[in-house]
């Protein structure tokens, strides 16, 4: 098993530093890295992940933002949509079940059809949402995991000693 916490528990410091270089050299990794500590600095605590994902995405400069949801949270996805849109952002949404049931890949080719700028997942199934990851040509940012159990709060498994007794092997 492999557990690396700081840059001592890493063997292999050429990757550090392709990291590093990589992080001053890429341009979006660049930006994404500085809208992403002024962000956390105006948040500071006090907004929802909803709210800094709005203001994360009008300081990246996007325009286009698409949502790949789960048709189960349609609501909540139209509440983001909603407000996306209330910030002058043009969203297009995506429901799995756009052709047949969980649909991640054809969600994911869809909003690239569009032109995303970013794509916002909600409560895709696991494993579909690694699929519309991959397939996604825009960055991709979680706003709900499926998780029926602890209401979109998958977290919630390794706080709760109930939950937590199920992960493990007997």
């Amino acid at each position: 098993m492999t557990w690396m916490t700081s840059a001592d528990d890493v063997q292999n410091k050429e990757i550090l530093a392709k990291a590093a270089k990589t992080k001053e050299s890429d341009e979006f990794a660049k930006k994404a890295r500085e809208v992403t500590a002024s962000v956390g600095k105006d948040a500071a605590g006090s907004w929802s992940r909803a709210q800094e994902l709005i203001e994360f995405a009008k300081r990246m400069g996007y325009k286009k933002i698409g949502i790949a949801f789960c048709a189960g949270l349609k609501d909540e996805a139209g509440v983001l949509r909603d407000a996306l849109a209330s910030h002058g952002l043009d969203v297009s949404g995506v429901a799995c079940s756009v052709e047949g049931p969980c649909n991640s890949v054809g969600q994911a080719l869809l909003l690239n059809d569009i032109g995303t700028d970013l794509n916002v997942m909600m409560g895709l199934c696991i494993g579909h949402d690694a699929a519309f990851i991959k397939f996604s040509d825009a960055p991709v940012t979680p706003l709900a995991i499926k998780d029926k159990v602890t209401c979109h709060n998958p977290v919630a498994a390794l706080y709760c000693n109930y939950q937590k007794k199920k992960l493990f092997k007997q």
